[in-house]
């Protein structure tokens, strides 16, 4: 059997250090994704849901529950998941200027989307909302195909960006092509 080896060079993410030293809240903003991902974590009682939990605590009053969270954890950045933050983005906009007007420039803010749900709109909504870091789900090289340059728009406002993809056995050429693509986005 042969194995893949790709070397990774330099520091992991800001994002990825501040939860690895679990000074990072994460914020469950939607359930609502148009897509059936195979890998997808959500749970059922999650997952085409409109609901909101910060660090699992369900939120009710937004953005009050949130801040109140941030606080009594000390969080020094905030992770934006869900089902697709992508398919709110005006209340993830919303909410990272609010809390960057909160917390300062340094309040670390990062987001997960899907390639397949990238779009014009949302990305330049996003460019100017002061996020720190979008990390784009991909399972092949087609979901990027046309992407590119919404993501230099994201790139030239400033924001890191990163690729996720699942490691499936048997996906060697996808993820060699995959990795391509994120030579690019570098």
């Amino acid at each position: 059997m042969r194995r893949l080896n790709i070397v990774f060079g330099g520091e992991f993410a800001k994002g990825c250090r501040q939860c690895q030293l679990g000074i990072k809240s994460v914020l469950f903003i939607t359930g609502i994704c148009p897509l059936n991902c195979f890998y997808c974590p959500v749970s059922r009682d999650r997952f085409g849901r409109d609901v909101m939990f910060i660090n699992d605590r369900p939120v009710n009053k937004f953005p009050d529950d949130i801040i109140d969270e941030l606080d009594r954890a000390g969080s020094n950045g905030l992770a934006i998941t869900g089902g697709d933050p992508i398919m709110v983005v005006d209340r993830v906009v919303t909410l990272v200027k609010l809390l960057k007007d909160i917390y300062g420039q340094g309040f670390h803010i990062h987001m997960y989307t899907h390639a397949l749900n990238i779009n014009e709109e949302a990305i330049k909504k996003l460019a100017g909302s002061g996020i720190d870091e979008v990390r784009i789900h991909a399972i092949n090289p087609t979901q990027l195909n046309g992407k590119l340059g919404l993501l230099k728009i994201l790139k030239d406002a400033g924001i890191e960006l990163g690729l996720e993809v699942p490691a499936c056995p048997g996906s060697r050429m996808i993820l060699l092509r995959l990795l391509n693509y994120s030579l690019i986005m570098a």
